[in-house]
């Protein structure tokens, strides 16, 4: 969600009529959203992220574009591409990416920063130099930063599908992943 800079109604003719600006007629600034999410209860928290990416997932055909991709074990789904203002140049891109029961991606690198949410099951992750392979439940999140080396990215499970929301900060028509060869 971006939020509007902030504005205040200071001329005589707004709600208040004062000509100072009214608290109530504030448009809030994003760290206020930020602040405001964040004491709520962390289950909360989380079922409205999986309701927001439900909502994506399911938005439809202009948004939601499915591609398998057999050779790696995963299948992409376009959720949102759009330019930053507050960064000229730079691109948030997201893709849900849904593991089958045993399903991965091979070793790679993005030339993106990213954000990566599971949203159902459990997904394996190792990134070359930053420790042992963890395992991310549904409602956690992770941060990689361009160009890091990803070696393991797996659905932990043999029997259940998985699933994550990743979201791309880069740079127009840069290539978001490659794979090792």
């Amino acid at each position: 969600m971006v939020c509007p800079a902030p504005e205040t109604y200071a001329d005589k003719s707004a709600p208040g009529g004062s000509g100072t600006a009214d608290p109530l007629f504030t448009t809030p600034k994003a760290t206020d959203v930020i602040r405001a999410f964040s004491v709520l209860p962390a289950k909360l928290r989380l079922a409205m992220v999986a309701a927001v990416a439900a909502g994506l997932v399911g938005a439809g055909p202009s948004w939601g574009q499915a591609s398998a991709t057999p050779a790696t074990g995963r299948a992409l789904q376009a959720v949102l591409a759009e330019k930053l203002t507050v960064s000229p140049g730079k691109v948030l891109t997201s893709q849900i990416v849904n593991y089958p029961p045993g399903g991965a991606s091979k070793a790679h690198r993005h030339d993106a920063d990213v954000f990566a949410f599971v949203l159902s099951g459990n997904i394996v992750s190792e990134t070359e130099g930053h420790g042992d392979a963890k395992v991310y439940h549904a409602g956690e999140g992770r941060f990689e930063r361009r160009g890091q080396h990803h070696v393991v990215s797996r659905n932990a499970s043999k029997t259940e599908p998985a699933s994550m929301l990743v979201v791309f900060i880069h740079d127009e028509g840069a290539t978001l992943t490659t794979f090792d060869k």
